[in-house]
């Protein structure tokens, strides 16, 4: 069980993996902060998703909910969460791109020969 799991890992690739958690992270965030304006939700577990890269998620969520969050601490955790979710999603966009040159320098040389 645990060879499958791990060949399915590294058959899918570690960038598409992060990818797929990048997005996953922001869409559960997203959802509780929606999820919030019916429910109450605890907001340290608001909090931990909005900083486990899902700052893009709750800015989105704050905007759609029409919930204005004049606390300094909202604030700073939602542009925390968003310079976390910034950076795997450079990353993210940087190595799909040196991915597509390795690919192309790997044709090019290919066929010369």
């Amino acid at each position: 069980m645990l060879r499958q799991i791990l060949n399915l890992f590294f058959r899918i690739g570690i960038i598409e993996l992060l990818l797929a958690f990048f997005i996953l992270a922001n869409a559960i965030t997203f959802a509780l902060y929606i999820i919030n304006i019916r429910r109450q939700i605890n907001k340290g577990l608001l909090l931990f998703f909005t900083l486990a890269c899902g700052g893009i998620g709750a800015c989105l969520g704050m905007l759609f909910a029409n919930r204005q969050t004049g606390k300094k601490v909202a604030r700073l955790t939602i542009l925390f969460g968003v310079i976390i979710a910034l950076i795997p999603a450079l990353h993210i966009t940087h190595a799909l791109t040196l991915d597509r040159i390795i690919r192309y320098v790997e044709i090019e040389f290919h066929s010369e020969n």
